[in-house]
């Protein structure tokens, strides 16, 4: 019978005490699915200080970033939100007078055309979890915990915060794949429970009996995917980018060599 899956986020986190919850809860590889492997607060958790602490503890590490992360390159996975803005073609002058103040011309002209933006866009999870790189992604986590026992790693304290709850172990247990979150204090919480936490949240007591059980928690998955998934930020061009390229996870060679 394949291991248990364990999800994780190293938030604020001291390497020390990270590596300690790990340990405590005998996690053998952490599958790094952050979309790039680096941390702007924690440095750490920057990709090749991350690997060697974890090597000091006899943790192997893998990257699953470009199969399982939160940003996906492929803009197949994001909400037709894009807008379309106009830069289009304009010339005038304008002359007139300012009695008491001003006389004179104003010209000026402006080319473009329309153009698409990712301004505003949103990944769509279900879109996501379609893709057959996020499939490539799953498999080799399922293949993985026939030997060992994974932690997946982003980078929210909460697992309801982030996408390794309401994605990936969504997948995984639709897999049959048991999966537990390792809260900030250690502890592992099966995903049966925080799964009727969230249905909890969006379907309070008085209408539980009005709609099935598997309807209110395929509607809690996507209203709460929709509110965590990452957008792209207004006033800046999409940043999506095709994450680091890795070698094949869960390879035997590169397990010994970690």
């Amino acid at each position: 019978m394949p291991n248990p899956i364990f999800t994780i986020g190293h938030s604020t986190h001291k390497i020390d005490f990270f590596t300690d919850m790990l340990r405590r809860n005998a996690i053998d590889v952490v599958a790094d699915v952050r979309s790039e492997p680096y941390s702007r607060m924690n440095e750490d958790f920057n990709q090749d200080r991350l690997r060697h602490s974890l090597r000091q503890k006899n943790i192997n590490y893998v990257f699953l970033g470009r199969e399982l992360g939160a940003r996906p390159a492929d803009e197949c996975c994001y909400t037709a939100t894009r807008q379309t803005a106009y830069q289009g073609t304009r010339q005038g002058t304008h002359q007139g007078t300012r009695q008491g103040t001003h006389q004179g011309t104003r010209q000026g002209t402006h080319q473009g055309k329309y153009q698409e933006s990712h301004r505003g866009a949103r990944v769509d999870y279900d879109k996501l979890a379609a893709t057959i790189l996020f499939q490539s992604g799953i498999e080799r986590v399922i293949k993985g915990a026939e030997n060992y026992r994974l932690a997946l790693m982003c980078a929210e304290r909460e697992p309801l915060d982030c996408h390794r709850s309401i994605l990936i172990a969504r997948i995984l247990g639709e897999r049959g794949g048991v999966v537990h979150h390792i809260n900030g204090d250690g502890q592992a919480v099966p995903h049966a429970e925080l799964l009727a936490q969230l249905v909890a949240r969006y379907f309070p007591d008085e209408l539980t009996g009005l709609i099935d059980q598997e309807a209110k928690i395929d509607a809690a998955y996507r209203r709460h995917g929709r509110l965590i998934a990452y957008r792209v930020k207004i006033g800046t061009d999409a940043d999506i980018h095709a994450p680091l390229p890795q070698a094949s996870l869960f390879d035997a060679t590169e397990m010994v060599a970690a």
